[in-house]
Parts: C-alpha cells; structure tokens; sequence
C-alpha cells in the first residue's frame, strides 16, 4: 500500500473513491510530465490548463469536477506529507464553463482593512515576529507575490530609500521592480534593523501565511486566504492598467494566464449592467 493510499485510507474514504482518486492522480501527473511541469512548481494556472485539456478531449463538467475533487485530495496529501506548499486546487470548480469562482473579489478598501487590522489588532507577545508577519502578508496584499517568490527573497531586494522591492524571476515567474507602499515603509525599516541573515524570510512562508490567516479568523473575524488576497489585486490591478502592465507585476510569464481574472472581472460588470439596466 502506498503512502497516499494510506492516507486516503486515514480519511475514511471508500475503496473504490481511493481507487478513482488513484486514476486521476495517475493521468494528471501523466499531463505534468509532457508538459514538462514539476509537480513541486504546480500552480493554479497550471490546474486551469489541465481543465482546459480535459475539455477540449470532450470531457464533460461533471466528469472534470470529479477529477477536481480527486486532485484536492491529491495536493492535500501532498501538502500534508510537505511535499507542496499548497493546494492549487482548493476552491477550484467547473460551472458549465472553465471559471475559478471567487467567493467574493475584495476590494480596495477591504484589502487594505485587512492590512490594518492584523497590523493594529492582532496581538503578538514578539514585535519582531508581529513585523516579519505583517511584511508577509502587505507584499501578498499590495504587490501580489506568491509563495515561492517570497521564500527566495533577500534583504538586498529591498530598496528603502526608493520606496521598491525587485522580485527575482522564478523558474514559473518574470523578475520585476515593484513600489511599495507607504504604509509598508516603517514595518519594513524596523525589521531589517534586527535582521542579520540575508534571507528576508528564515521560514516555511506557505504554512507561515496559513498560520496567520488563521490568526486573522479567530482575532479580529476576517476570513481569507493569500489566493484569495493575491487574485483580489491582480483584478484591482486590471480595473486600472493595461493588460500587459498588469501581466509584468503580477510577473506572469504568458498573458493568457490572466484569462481567468479577465472573465471575473467582466462577470462582475455584467453583474452591475443587468442590476442598473432599464429592462433588467
């Protein structure tokens, strides 16, 4: 038996539901492999893809959000044995069309509420912990970095007096200069003061930012996760640039990985013309 089906097993799953997980996982790591994506650097878009495969082999909705399923328990089997640093498949659903359905996109306001709230409200007993958490969650709230970006960054990326941040390239990911916020600038300056190693984050950052969304949940009642908090910027972002502007701060390597923010955006305006509209 092996690991994953034991874990499967721990869950209390029945044989045949482990057996068709076991499938799934078989053809989508088939997929990875001819697509020359490491299982470790698998990402949402990446999932997005592999629906788009499966539909464009005439699979059906109810088929794929099968298969969706299976992965979940996949990645978070992976996940759990720290294999993967998150799941790329949680929340991801298929309603008639390829679509990853927010539970609600955050606006401006509520991005920065949510800033100032962990900043203000959540106690820490260690500042410099309260600052190292706070920087984490502002470059996923105002410069939309992801996971792995994160984990490489160093104390030299950091240029204070310029206000900016360089976000090296990833083997997934475009290199580039962001600005940082003003209301980032003190919580920056005050833990590269007491910070003597090069690295700017010593830590799982994956399980680090799930340990602080979950802090988030029970001090001050805001429910969210960096998915959430990451796609709720790159679509604020696509409100006010050009297309391939955003594509460079959001680092995406192909434009058509914005497809999707693209759709959510235009179902938000279309959601706003059939409430105003004269004959809605």
């Amino acid at each position: 038996m092996t690991s994953l089906q034991v874990y499967l097993y721990e869950q209390q799953l029945a044989p045949s539901t482990i057996a068709e997980i076991q499938r799934s996982v078989k053809q989508f790591t088939a997929y990875l492999k001819d697509e020359h994506i490491p299982l470790k650097q698998c990402a949402y878009t990446d999932i997005m893809a592999y629906v788009s495969h499966l539909q464009t082999s005439g699979r059906k909705t109810s088929y794929i959000n099968q298969v969706l399923n299976h992965l979940r328990h996949y990645f978070k089997y992976l996940v759990h044995t720290k294999q993967a640093k998150q799941n790329p498949a949680s929340g991801l659903y298929i309603q008639g069309v390829l679509r990853h359905k927010l539970v609600s996109s955050l606006k401006e306001e509520e991005l920065r509420t949510i800033y100032m709230d962990f900043r203000q409200k959540v106690p820490y007993k260690n500042p410099q912990l309260k600052q190292r958490d706070t920087l984490l969650l502002g470059l996923i709230i105002f410069q939309a970095l992801q996971i792995n970006e994160l984990q490489h960054l160093l104390t030299t990326d950091i240029e204070l007096e310029q206000g900016l941040i360089h976000v090296p390239g990833t083997s997934r990911t475009n290199s580039r200069v962001l600005n940082l916020q003003a209301s980032q600038m003190a919580t920056i300056t005050d833990y590269l003061k007491d910070k003597p190693s090069e690295k700017l984050f010593e830590l799982h950052v994956g399980r680090q930012l799930s340990r602080i969304c979950d802090t988030m949940a029970i001090q001050v009642h805001i429910n969210v996760n960096h998915q959430l908090i990451r796609q709720s910027r790159i679509i604020l972002w696509l409100k006010q640039h050009h297309i391939r502007q955003v594509q460079y701060l959001a680092g995406m390597r192909y434009i058509s990985s914005l497809k999707t923010y693209q759709e959510q955006l235009m179902d938000g305006l279309r959601d706003k013309v059939d409430q105003f509209h004269p004959l809605g």
